[in-house]
């Protein structure tokens, strides 16, 4: 059974949306993406990348 990722790292929210490192943290100034932390580190839920992507609008 192969399972679905929910929480995406920086480098892999980049992959998934197609942007690159400076992109993603101006979304993330801007609020148009906003990430949970584990600990001291951002991670973007598959359903925040897929809000924000417009998929399943």
């Amino acid at each position: 059974m192969k399972t679905e990722k929910m929480l995406y790292s920086r480098t892999e929210a980049c992959e998934v949306l197609g942007v690159g490192s400076v992109t993603l943290w101006r979304l993330v100034q801007r609020g148009e993406l906003k990430p949970r932390y584990v600990g001291d580190r951002p991670m973007f839920s598959r359903t925040e990348l897929a809000r924000f992507a417009g998929i399943g609008r």
